[in-house]
């Protein structure tokens, strides 16, 4: 039985106009008021394993397996949290697949576009590479994929606690009136 384990929190999300680090958010979510409005979490594998909104780093929905709490700066007041192990050992071949899409973001006016979010992920069967991803769509149906962390494996489990993670996603959302 191959058995595949990915804890993803997604604490804070923003999206810039301009340089990432030199801008205003002209979007941003920090889970404050739970689970977004517009927001959908699917699990495409079938496995019933959802996206689930925690009220802060010690709520009964975190186990952060050795850590104390999510460390991101918002994480106080509240943060998106997967479990994708809560679906148990899966068959051979098989993996754990949960989404969590934003509803239509209008990127209108903004030539650049960044996407920047905190996070922690840990991995125990299966590497963070090609499988713990930030997906951008301007129809919902066509996905330009991205690595959030590439490089975690059973040797090396744990990103940072947070991680911070930035994304130029101009050549997707820029000037787009509709971008998941």
């Amino acid at each position: 039985m191959k058995q595949t384990f990915t804890k993803l929190f997604c604490a804070v999300l923003l999206l810039t106009a301009g340089m990432a680090t030199a801008q205003t958010p002209f979007y941003s979510e920090n889970f404050t008021n739970g689970f977004p409005t517009g927001w959908t979490t699917t699990d495409t594998s079938s496995n019933g394993v959802l996206w689930e909104y925690c009220v802060g780093p010690s709520s009964a929905c975190v186990n952060l397996y050795g850590n104390a709490d999510f460390a991101s700066t918002t994480a106080g007041g509240g943060f998106m949290v997967l479990d994708s192990d809560g679906a148990g050992e899966l068959g051979a071949g098989n993996q754990h697949i949960s989404q969590l899409t934003t509803g239509a973001v209008n990127c209108t006016g903004a030539a650049e576009v960044f996407v920047t979010f905190e996070n922690y992920v840990g991995v125990f069967a299966t590497a963070s590479t090609g499988t713990v991803l930030l997906r951008v769509s301007t129809n919902g149906t066509t996905w330009t994929e991205f690595d959030v962390i590439p490089g975690l494996t059973q040797n090396n489990r744990f990103s940072s606690n947070p991680y911070l993670a930035t994304f130029d996603i101009s050549s997707i959302a820029a000037n787009q009136s509709v971008v998941y």
